[in-house]
């Protein structure tokens, strides 16, 4: 059995992110997301698929923002946040955030 893959319109978010993605063993999926550090040490970032307001058909407005999620002091493979309107607006398969360090990629430099 074949892992479900991103749709068109979920890879066209990754890029825009500059996120690229990797299939894991367990037919899921691994995000690379670059993070940030609170002054309390907690980690967060910008999420890819995540909006601040939705209209009544789950549609995302033209003018939401995207939502931060916080997730603790470690990095590594994280269980994502996104909330079940994200995940069926995107269509989205299994997958996990791996966090690394923002700028410590050459794929999440500065943007130009």
């Amino acid at each position: 059995m074949t892992a479900k893959s991103f749709n068109e319109k979920a890879l066209n978010q990754l890029f825009k992110h500059n996120l690229p993605y990797c299939q894991a063993v367990d037919e899921s999926y691994i995000i690379d997301i670059p993070v940030k550090e609170t002054i309390n040490g907690d980690l967060y970032f910008t999420c890819p698929f995540c909006v601040n307001k939705r209209k009544k058909n789950n549609n995302p407005y033209q003018n939401s923002k995207p939502v931060i999620h916080f997730h603790g002091k470690k990095l590594g493979l994280q269980t994502p946040h996104c909330d079940e309107p994200s995940k069926k607006y995107w269509k989205l398969p299994r997958y996990t955030f791996n966090l690394i360090e923002h700028g410590s990629a050459p794929y999440v430099a500065s943007k130009f």
